[in-house]
């Protein structure tokens, strides 16, 4: 490594370049204080405001001090007489290397799923929460490190509009990954950033498939003019499928404030879910057995979520000994008697026997398991219809 500024040390060679940006930007590979490996991030000031960079620059390195696993770090600052340099986390590749790069099928088929898209939804967060709007989300912008996903380019984020500080620089783009707004160059909320992030989810969670599909032209074109988004490839996650469909929407107001992605059942745990049903069954519990029964269209009109009795989809023995164990008998005609019947089964797993020995389910997992796949829409069912006003007393802590 053949310069140095400062505490940084790298080489512009060709073979050490790692990046490239707009106004000449250009980012090497590094080393900070002769000992970290870092992203050198070269910046030509010719070409740029240095007054309000530099500004921006000590903003980043001071929010990037707080530890946040999920946001790539800003380390050091240093200058020459034509450029000013950056030393950033140094990361192993990009989200969309990592997913479109068939060199890493291996590593990404030993990947959580649920891991990664909860580790861009924790980076939103962390930005939202210091009134930081990113702009510029994509699979470009995420970058992977010891088996997680982090936010980068904060360069190109700005500062919410109530604020005193913005950041000087505005989306680079990548295409589909901005909401009509942006497009439209209309105002900017934190908004911008669920509607990306939304992308991101299904990006990750389909490998590489995209809301509004084709190429990143007719994305935009389809975002543009408000085409729906195609969530089909996401068939069987119903968690996914309802939090994605509300992220996208084309209405800044529709979309769910980043706590609100993170309570919802999609980065739920089994033990949540379970939980849940546990609060639900109590919460309507001197609610009349109708009480779930129907949810309401966007027309206003009622439709049923049962369309026959649910004891049509247990197994029959098990129904039998269900029975058994209640006092008060289950309507099967009952969305909230279904909720009780899931509760009882998994609280009382161990009393369901097969014979006098086995029990019918070996934990309460396995019970959750059991009636989850027969009834996979229910979960959802339940968060959205209770959503409007959760119970304070039993709800609180899922919504």
């Amino acid at each position: 490594m053949d310069c140095r500024v400062g505490k940084l040390r790298f080489s512009r060679k060709e073979s050490h370049i790692i990046g490239r940006g707009s106004n000449g930007t250009l980012v090497f590979r590094g080393v900070w204080s002769d000992e970290v490996p870092v992203a050198v991030k070269q910046m030509h000031k010719a070409f740029n405001n240095m007054v309000v960079i530099s500004k921006e620059i000590q903003v980043l390195m001071q929010l990037t001090k707080t530890d946040c696993p999920n946001i790539v770090r800003y380390i050091d600052r240093e200058e020459d007489d034509i450029f000013v340099y950056l030393g950033i986390t140094l990361c192993d590749l990009s989200l969309q290397e990592l997913i479109e790069d068939s060199r890493n099928a291996p590593k990404l088929s030993m990947l959580d799923s649920g891991r990664l898209i909860r580790d861009m939804a924790d980076g939103v967060f962390f930005l939202h929460t210091n009134n930081i709007v990113h702009n510029d989300l994509n699979p470009r912008n995420i970058l992977f490190k010891d088996n997680r996903l982090l936010i980068s380019d904060m360069g190109l984020s700005k500062m919410l509009v109530d604020t005193s500080f913005t950041f000087t620089h505005g989306p680079t783009g990548h295409g589909g990954y901005h909401p009509a707004e942006v497009l439209k160059e209309q105002r900017k909320t934190n908004s911008v950033d669920i509607f990306s992030l939304g992308c991101l989810l299904f990006y990750v969670l389909t490998s590489g498939g995209h809301p509004f599909g084709g190429s990143p032209m007719d994305r935009a074109y389809k975002i543009f003019n408000k085409h729906q988004p195609d969530l089909s490839l996401l068939q069987g996650n119903h968690a996914a499928v309802d939090l994605i469909n509300q992220m996208v929407s084309h209405d800044p107001e529709v979309r769910p404030t980043i706590r609100q992605v993170l309570r919802h059942p999609l980065f739920w745990l089994s033990d949540q879910r379970r939980k849940f049903m546990e609060a639900v069954h109590h919460a309507s519990k001197k609610k009349p057995h109708t009480y779930l029964n129907h949810f309401v269209l966007a027309d206003g009109s009622k439709q049923a979520f049962l369309v026959e009795g649910w004891d049509r989809s247990i197994d029959p023995v098990l129904l039998s000994k269900l029975k058994v164990k209640v006092t008060l008998p289950y309507r099967y005609e009952s969305v909230k008697d279904l909720v009780r019947c899931i509760r009882n089964s998994i609280v009382h797993h161990q009393d369901i026997l097969l014979d006098t020995k086995r029990p019918l389910f070996e934990s309460q997992q396995a019970a959750w398991s059991y009636f989850d796949s027969k009834f996979p829409t229910l979960l959802i069912y339940l968060y959205r219809q209770l959503s409007i006003n959760p119970d304070p007393t039993y709800l609180a802590d899922f919504y």
